[in-house]
């Protein structure tokens, strides 16, 4: 079978998935992923800074992020690197969402299904 880059990709891990959900909001340094990505998952998930540094270098290495530019922090002279989304995680996170959708409708599908058998078998 012959992949596409994109399908090769899905399923993302959820750490991934989260930071190129950020992502999609708009460019963002390492510490503004991590808040971000924390608030997304309803602090369910943990970004902590070494792990999500890693998974961001594995993402530019994927050419789903790039390294938009860098600055200094507010008070601070340690630069900042920013990262976007590139097109090609922009398809990636597409078909990541697609997947998550068509998930959710069977999970939704099989659960009322059980309800409907368990009414029957009360019944």
């Amino acid at each position: 079978m012959n992949l596409s880059r994109t399908e090769e990709a899905v399923p993302l891990t959820p750490q991934a998935f989260h930071i190129l959900l950020a992502l999609a909001e708009k460019p963002m340094h390492g510490y503004g992923i991590i808040q971000q990505c924390e608030v997304d998952s309803g602090a369910s998930l943990y970004f902590d800074k070494g792990g999500t540094y890693r998974a961001l270098k594995r993402l530019v290495n994927s050419g789903y992020i790039e390294s938009v530019s860098e600055s200094h922090g507010r008070g601070s002279s340690h630069l900042r690197k920013y990262y976007s989304l590139t097109s090609l995680g922009e398809q990636v996170l597409e078909m990541e969402c697609d997947r998550y959708r068509e998930s959710s409708i069977l999970g939704q599908h099989r659960l009322r299904n059980l309800k409907h058998q368990a009414k029957a078998l009360n019944a």
